[in-house]
């Protein structure tokens, strides 16, 4: 059988919408247009592929992931809104698109990858699931770990919490970062993702801060030769349906789509753990040097960081829950 997994080219989401929102389940073959900011090296855009291959397998032919890779279709806000409108029918996203889910970016807060999947995928968090689902008609499905984000600075090398003293680095445009950041006496600069390599090479900035895949795969070492392992905060993303258009599936469909995403995803997040060690040794190999700091003492910087934006984000009952959770794991 020929693979059904279609990358596709396209610049707009105006010829998605176009080729109809929701799939007419009469027919042969339902489509689902999946995007993503990724590119075709990241594990989200594998475990999309595992996704697609998965469902067209259970589904003999009848069912097709597209996946658009790389904001093909928009970037993440756009995305978003084309899930609403049922221009594509699922995304990738960060959690800075709502509110409630972007609290889970708290530094030095989960214990582990299970911590944070499990909690935001459990029933604590069902609330925000349904209010998510009530203002933009878009279920969320499942979380995806994507990884510790850490640190990648110009010429100088981060190696105490001094070191961070008046650091101007790169964060992205969202409260938890530059609180998070400000904690450890740094000077957040807030910047479009698409601005930060120029402001890198140009010195616009001192440092940036990402996953080992994400510095790596934007060949970040050529900007920055010094990496240093704070484990800052946990990268996340969700899976985002249209919930018109799932609740159109009939119910062997639907069945098939959630054990193919399941699986897609549970390899997504395998790769994505395999690889964290395999890309600190890409980075040895392209003159990087890297530098370990003391956990504990940065995570006492950064506490009353995480007070704040879980607090703020749930409420203080809520966030007490949240805590909680934290020795169960």
């Amino acid at each position: 059988m020929a693979r059904r997994i279609i990358p596709v080219v396209l610049v707009a989401a105006a010829f998605l919408l176009a080729q109809g929102a929701v799939p007419a389940l009469g027919a042969k073959k339902v489509v689902i247009k999946v995007g993503h900011m990724y590119s075709n090296k990241n594990p989200t855009h594998y475990g999309a592929i595992e996704f697609g291959k998965i469902l067209d397998k259970l589904s003999k032919g009848t069912m097709e992931v597209q996946v658009f890779l790389k904001g093909q279709v928009g970037d993440g806000k756009t995305q978003l809104q084309s899930v609403q409108l049922g221009a594509i029918q699922a995304t990738f996203q960060g959690l800075t698109q709502f509110p409630a889910y972007d609290s889970l970016n708290l530094p030095y807060f989960w214990k582990s990858t299970k911590h944070v999947r499990t909690v935001a995928n459990g029933p604590l968090f069902e609330r925000w699931r349904k209010e998510f689902l009530k203002k933009r008609g878009t279920i969320m499905v499942s979380v995806i770990n994507r990884g510790a984000r850490h640190v990648l600075s110009r010429k100088k090398p981060l190696k105490t919490l001094a070191d961070f003293k008046g650091l101007k680095i790169r964060v992205p445009q969202a409260p938890p970062w530059v609180l998070a950041f400000r904690g450890l006496g740094a000077k957040p600069t807030p910047m479009s993702w698409a601005d930060v390599y120029n402001a890198m090479l140009l010195g616009t900035v001192d440092a940036m801060e990402n996953t080992l895949e994400t510095l790596y795969t934007n060949k970040f070492y050529e900007v920055g030769k010094h990496l240093t392992l704070t484990s800052h905060l946990s990268s996340t993303s969700y899976f985002m349906v249209n919930d018109k258009w799932r609740k159109g599936l009939n119910k062997q469909q639907r069945k098939w789509f959630d054990d193919a995403l399941a699986k897609g995803i549970a390899h997504a997040q395998k790769v994505y753990t395999d690889l964290e060690n395999a890309y600190l040794d890409k980075f040895k190999k392209k003159g990087v040097n890297i530098y370990n700091i003391n956990v504990d003492e940065f995570a006492k910087k950064t506490a009353s960081a995480a007070e704040t934006i879980g607090t703020k984000g749930w409420g203080k009952d809520f966030f007490a829950k949240v805590k909680a959770t934290r020795s169960k794991f």
